[in-house]
């Protein structure tokens, strides 16, 4: 009696969802599917059919299985997958050109997403990934951008793991996927209908309730059924009679399976002969698809000796033919195998392979897994080559390389004097991938143990990096110090320390710092330029223009930030990589150079995105949102502020996210509303209170306008009461937008604070009477006056106020919201028509400018004056109407076919940002596809 090939059992239900989701793929609706479950459940089974139902439908497949001694290489994962398929996604040049770019990782999945968004465009396209549990790094962080990036796109994710793997790098991919709206097909055993149903395929006849319940030792996992099924016919314990399959004989109660039990795979393995075996124990141990010549060389004998030992374990259903390779027919018979070797022997199959491996011209990086398995303490040779596979991993998978320089720094002799600098390397990449209690954790063993001078500061400003990058700005700070203090510190070290000790203190969440701030900046110039330390120059220079700028010195502010830029375009290298074009954009539109200040961000985001520097991307969209409001464009600048978070989020940069949350909370409280407001900053508030540092007023005052929106008048006084005393050496909210100086004033005047009101009208003065100072300055000045002077000559100065932000031309939110206090003042001076004038323009103007809550305020003043409004239609939510011109631009190019990283390009945009648009679109057109979009943009204009 044969077993015959058993159909899938019991994953109707599972093989229905993913049915739906192919034919919604195919009609041009991607998405993403988690297959989970334990080893042998039936994951890899089910994304069999899948794909096969895929080809049927005539979508395109890319797929890979992925194997546990690859997870070290960057990449191989996905790019194993997008190089199969008929036609690729990527052909072999294109895959050589993104496989030499890897040391610039975010570049690399730029390209990546770009190269799947165009095969897409033409024909929908299905990505899977088996066995993801053991996806590499790059690839578990290419998933964790593209999936959300192709979104809109006609492609549909596959991924089939482990739950148990929960330190895997496809975890928190997953986990945010499925957050996300991804759906989880979670795989549970057979129950005893669906064993006796296997049973009934594999066997062609009706299993007897005694060997229904013999199976049923399987657990219900059906590799595992297979294997004992296997394991009892071949034993001849299985007979068949009258269409009945039944026990032969006693069972050994030796012989039944627990579902973690390897029994039956041992059995399996019993009746192969010794070569086979060894087959097996070497095919094992390489831990991935292997070639004849691979296990030749470890199994110690000629190739040709081993064909019949090929040919007994295919025979055997134990391997099978991969291309020009053999692999396991499951990893659990691999895993079976690996663990029935003895440990020794384990040990040395391991360390035979890394040798043979390498002479076979294998990198380190392919070799350093085996090495990893089988290296002792005081092993030169292993840390060599781990240190070797680290380096190219610390800009393309900096996880993966810190775990190797661990090791190695382990592995070393506690005299070796490599220990340090390896040291070194692993906290700037475990920086990287925030294990901060990691990075502490060796630096304190490593200087415990005594290190160079120099070593002990690359040590160090390591570990100020990670806390700075971690956002921890007031621990960044004070290791910067204890750094700075030790001696024999080189002056190029003292300059870099310096300069992100000024950075940290401009955002440590004190108002005092900025005096440090300037100081420790100005060191770190002055010693970088004696040294050449030009990334310490640059970065320093980049602190003093924040500090400038918040000090309300924008001359300045624009003097630092361009001397940076033009050393950083001389420079090149890391000192262009601190992207000091961030700040000039920022001190620009301090000035009201709008114009040259979105030139200048939109030509940094452009070679940020050559240079692959990630961690400034969501910075980028920061400020363009910050430009977008000072220009009265508050959707634009809602979608470049949400846009900005959710790169900050996919990066897992919490830092940048906060400034992102609580400018978006701002802009929400205008536009949306209190509730929305209040759910931004909760988000905000939440990573505050996990350490993350920050300027002050970026949470204080939308926090302060939420609390003035909802008629908490003392509460906002009260959030902003350090704020009030800080003026005017620190004037950071007038810096933004200078309308925040008339809305300090307002709110301590209704707070019954006087003296804070004149304080911060005398800061608006000063500010406005500083060197290159701007109208709106100007006018903003004569507005905090107005308000705080009150009466006729109070309405007379708000008159004022109102002809110099007309005549400026800019900030039109500032102008409504003077025209606002000047229907107020004209109210209170009994002059009812000129009041409803005013009230009426501010409310068209916070109209124009998308502030729909404030238009709204407005309106009701004039409606508590006893006058109707004009009758207008609400705002559409939904629909045509309600795209904003950036998102009908946006429809009309996707609606052509470009991609979203082509339309960016059309647009002079991120693709972050056409991104968020185009989300936008579908919601208030209720598509969920680029097809369906395309269809009703050529409906709609013809």
């Amino acid at each position: 009696m044969r077993l015959v090939n058993v159909p899938l059992t019991g994953r109707q239900q599972q093989l229905a969802v993913l049915s739906e989701a192919l034919a919604a793929l195919r009609d041009g609706r991607g998405g993403c599917l988690i297959v989970e479950g334990p080893a042998g459940i039936g994951k890899s089974r089910l994304l069999t059919e899948a794909m096969a139902q895929a080809r049927l439908l005539g979508l395109a497949t890319a797929e890979a299985t992925s194997a546990e001694l690859d997870r070290i290489v960057p990449l191989h994962t996905l790019l194993t997958a997008l190089r199969s398929g008929s036609p690729p996604v990527l052909d072999a040049r294109a895959s050589r050109e993104l496989a030499g770019r890897l040391d610039n990782r975010y570049l690399v999945l730029d390209s990546l997403g770009e190269a799947v968004a165009e095969f897409a465009v033409h024909r929908p396209l299905v990505i899977a990934i088996d066995d993801a549990q053991w996806t590499d790094e790059l690839s578990a962080l290419a998933a964790r951008i593209l999936i959300p990036a192709l979104s809109t796109s006609p492609v549909l994710w596959l991924l089939g793991w482990r739950p148990e793997a929960v330190s895997a790098p496809i975890a928190p991919v997953i986990a945010t996927a499925v957050a996300h709206g991804a759906t989880r097909l979670e795989l549970q055993p057979l129950p005893e209908a669906g064993i006796a149903e296997f049973c009934r395929h594999a066997l062609h006849a009706e299993p007897d309730p005694d060997l229904v319940e013999l199976l049923g030792q399987s657990g219900g996992n059906p590799f595992l059924l297979e294997q004992l099924l296997h394991t009892l016919v071949e034993e001849g314990r299985i007979r068949v009679e009258d269409g009945t399959a039944r026990t032969a004989g006693d069972q050994d109660a030796g012989m039944l399976l627990s579902p973690s039990s390897l029994a039956a795979i041992s059995r399996q393995l019993t009746a192969l002969g010794p070569l086979a075996r060894r087959l097996l124990d070497t095919a094992a141990v390489l831990g991935r698809p292997f070639t004849l010549h691979e296990a030749a060389g470890l199994a110690g004998v000629p190739m040709s000796h081993l064909l019949e030992a090929v040919e007994e374990t295919v025979r055997a259903g134990v391997l099978h033919p991969a291309g020009s390779e053999l692999a396991f027919v499951h990893d659990l018979l691999r895993q079976g195998v690996y663990q029935m070797l003895a440990g020794p022997v384990r040990h040395a199959l391991h360390r035979e392979a890394s040798v043979i491996l390498r002479s076979q011209g294998s990198s380190a990086l392919e070799t350093a897994e085996h090495v990893l398995r089988s290296a002792r303490k005081g092993d030169r040779h292993s840390v060599d080559l781990l240190a070797e596979a680290a380096q190219p991993l610390a800009e393309r998978a900096p996880g993966t390389g810190a775990e190797l320089l661990l090791h190695a720094v382990r592995l070393s002799a506690d005299h070796d004097e490599r220990r340090p600098q390896l040291a070194s390397q692993a906290i700037r990449m475990l920086a990287e991938v925030g294990r901060l209690s990691d990075c502490h954790r060796l630096a304190e063993e490593i200087l415990a143990t005594g290190a160079d001078p120099d070593a002990e500061a690359a040590i160090r400003l390591g570990v100020v990096d990670a806390l700075k990058h971690a956002g921890r700005n007031a621990e960044s700070a004070e290791a910067a110090e204890k750094a700075l203090q030790q001696p024999g510190l080189s002056g190029a070290n003292r300059a870099l320390l310096l300069s992100v000790q000024a950075h940290a203190l401009l955002y440590d969440g004190e108002l005092s710092g900025l005096p440090r701030a300037d100081a420790a900046a100005a060191e770190a110039i002055a010693l970088g330029s004696a040294e050449s330390a030009a990334p310490a120059v640059v970065f320093g220079r980049s602190a003093r223009s924040v500090a400038a700028w918040a000090r309300g010195d924008f001359t300045a502010a624009v003097d630092e930030a361009r001397q940076a830029v033009r050393l950083a375009e001389e420079q090149g290298d890391s000192a262009a990589r601190r992207h000091p074009a961030l700040w000039l954009g920022r001190a620009l539109g301090a000035q009201d150079r709008l114009a040259e200040a979105a030139a200048v961000l939109e030509a940094g985001q452009r070679e940020a995105r050559r240079l692959g520097t990630a961690w400034s991307y969501p910075l980028w969209h920061y400020h363009h949102a910050e430009l977008a409001v000072a220009a009265g464009q508050l959707q634009d600048a809602a979608t470049e502020a949400e846009a900005g978070s959710a790169v900050a989020e996919q990066m897992e940069v919490s830092a940048l996210r906060v400034p992102l949350l609580c400018l978006s909370a701002e802009i929400a409280l205008r536009c949306e509303g209190v509730q929305a407001a209040r759910d931004l900053l909760d988000a905000a508030r939440r990573l505050v209170e996990s350490g993350v540092g920050l300027m002050p007023e970026d949470l204080a005052w939308p926090q302060a306008m939420l609390q003035v929106a909802t008629g908490e008048t003392a509460a906002a006084y009260a959030t902003l009461a350090d704020v009030y005393r800080a003026l005017p050496d620190r004037q950071v909210l007038p810096a933004r937008d200078p309308a925040n100086g008339p809305a300090l004033v307002r709110l301590a005047l209704r707070a019954g604070r006087r003296p804070q009101a004149e304080a911060a009208a005398a800061a608006a003065a000063g500010l406005a009477g500083r060197e290159g100072s701007t109208e709106c300055a100007a006018a903003a000045a004569q507005h905090a006056e107005a308000l705080l002077r009150g009466g006729r000559h109070g309405g007379r100065l708000l008159r004022d106020a109102v002809e110099k932000y007309r005549v400026a031309g800019l900030r039109p939110l500032a102008l409504a919201a003077a025209l606002e206090d000047a229907g107020q003042a004209a109210q209170s001076g009994g002059s009812v028509a000129q009041a409803l004038a005013d009230y009426r323009e501010a409310a068209a103007g916070y109209e124009a400018c998308g502030a729909v809550q404030d238009s709204e305020r407005a309106l009701r003043a004039v409606r508590a004056l006893g006058a109707r409004n004009a009758a207008t239609a609400p705002a559409p939510k939904a629909g045509w109407a309600a795209l904003t011109s950036a998102e009908l631009r946006v429809a009309r190019l996707v609606a052509e076919g470009l991609t979203n990283r082509a339309a960016a390009e059309r647009l002079f945009l991120s693709p972050h940002t056409v991104d968020t648009h185009l989300r936008h679109v579908f919601a208030k057109l209720a598509v969920s596809s680029r097809v369906e979009l395309t269809r009703l943009v050529v409906l709609h204009e013809g």
